[in-house]
């Protein structure tokens, strides 16, 4: 083969016609040492050209497919990051921006073009950018990813809030670089603002409401303390008046009776001893008289109890038991167990009251025929009970007569509670049950 005459190389701009002038310019400046080929030498090396020149057409074809695969690829990135909804840029350690997609130039206000190397904080608006130099300290500084909210400056004035997140990664051109994303979140953060105002109008409606209802409940309060106190003056004024009635039936009506009583028996005595006609009459009179102080004494009781006011409450309770056993034909006692409570003179006249309320439901309304009385310390109460083995009645109405209200407004004037209960043998018990005084220090 004769190489010592090359053909000069034919200019073309087909790539591989290039490619081709390129190597026969090659093989010119290479030296050619003449070999003397046998035919069988010519024949393997024809052979092993052929066998070359098909390989280097495989390659060939094998590097024109990975073009091809190459170029899809740059197309699906272009897709991918260019085409993305959401910004991304690449920025430098001094805070260039390196590339950018176009959602990222689309805030930013500018082409992708024009961003390149620029400065990102010339996008940022002034009071944020002290917190975008610490944000990108932090991001070259640390191996985390870093992300910040900021606001970017707009042509009209308005914030445009964007969260920066961002991660680093290997540098462009060898130099480290940070990949950041930028999120649009005005509209998270004008629903925030919104949700923030609508709270604080909440909280001030809900402090002006709870101030009203402060005044309304103050108030109410008063109002309940002056009837309280009303109430109490009309109790204490109607025990005063009971008080003085019945002392006036025992000291005045009752002394005129005993009286008439005597002159009465004296006149009938008279009348017996003449056999007069009408001895019998004057004898029925004075035993009516008689009959008429005896009422007059229990109402004066009723009214007026001496012997709480001379003696306190438990002889009083006893005295009561016993004049119900005379009066009302039942058998009525007391029972003790324990010292004798020490109780202020108003709390035993509303104790005496609500047994005695207990006692006469106990006989009218019960059909009692055994009725007790107990005074005792329970679970550190000083408990009074009326306990007695009528008709009974049910515990969900109590509060709807006006001697059981009575009764529970005067425990509660004392500090106490009222409990009504059907024990399992029957009947009823009412309890009074008030807190034991602390003794003094």
């Amino acid at each position: 083969m004769d190489r010592s005459s090359p053909k000069s190389p034919v200019k073309t701009r087909d790539p591989l016609c290039k490619l081709r002038n390129t190597a026969e310019s090659r093989l010119a400046r290479t030296p050619v040492i003449p070999v003397a080929l046998t035919p069988d030498e010519t024949r393997r090396t024809l052979h092993e050209l052929r066998v070359h020149q098909i390989e280097l057409e495989m390659q060939n074809e094998e590097l024109r497919r990975t073009q091809a695969e190459l170029a899809a690829a740059r197309r699906r990135y272009f897709d991918l990051y260019n085409l993305a909804p959401i910004g991304y840029l690449t920025l430098s350690e001094s805070g260039l921006i390196l590339e950018a997609n176009l959602s990222a130039a689309t805030l930013l206000g500018v082409t992708s073009r024009a961003l390149v190397n620029q400065p990102l904080s010339r996008f940022i608006r002034r009071e944020d950018q002290d917190p975008y130099f610490l944000w990108r300290q932090r991001l070259f500084a640390a191996t985390t990813p870093q992300a910040l909210e900021l606001r970017l400056a707009s042509k009209d004035g308005s914030p445009l809030w964007v969260l920066l997140a961002a991660t680093l990664a290997d540098g462009h051109d060898s130099d480290a670089a940070g990949r950041v994303m930028l999120t649009d979140i005005t509209g998270r953060k004008r629903a925030e603002d919104n949700l923030l105002n609508l709270n604080e109008q909440l909280e001030s409606r809900v402090l002006e409401r709870t101030a009203e209802l402060h005044q309304s409940v103050q108030a109410l309060e008063a109002e309940i303390t002056q009837r309280q106190r009303l109430e109490c003056a009309i109790l204490e004024l109607s025990e005063r008046e009971q008080c003085s009635i019945g002392q006036d039936l025992h000291e005045g009506l009752g002394q005129e009776l005993a009286g008439i009583a005597m002159l009465g028996d004296v006149h009938a005595r008279q009348l017996q001893a003449e056999s007069h006609p009408q001895s019998a009459a004057a004898a029925k009179i004075a035993t009516y008289i008689r009959t008429t102080i005896d009422g007059t004494r229990r109402l004066a009781t009723d009214l007026y109890p001496i012997e709480l006011e001379r003696c306190g409450l438990l002889p009083a309770l006893g005295d009561l038991a016993a004049e119900t056993s005379h009066r009302c034909g039942v058998r009525c006692e007391l029972q003790q167990s324990g010292e004798a409570p020490i109780l202020e003179k108003s709390a035993e006249i509303h104790l005496f009251r609500i047994v005695q309320e207990g006692i006469a439901n106990a006989v009218k309304h019960g059909g009692a025929q055994h009725i007790r009385i107990e005074s005792l310390v329970r679970d550190g109460m000083q408990c009074f009970a009326v306990t007695d083995d009528g008709i009974g009645f049910d515990p969900a109405s109590a509060h709807s007569g006006m001697g059981l209200h009575l009764m529970h407004y005067r425990a509660r004037v004392i500090g106490a509670q009222i409990v009504i209960e059907r024990p399992a043998q029957g009947g009823c018990r009412v309890s009074c049950r008030l807190p034991l005084a602390k003794p003094p220090l």
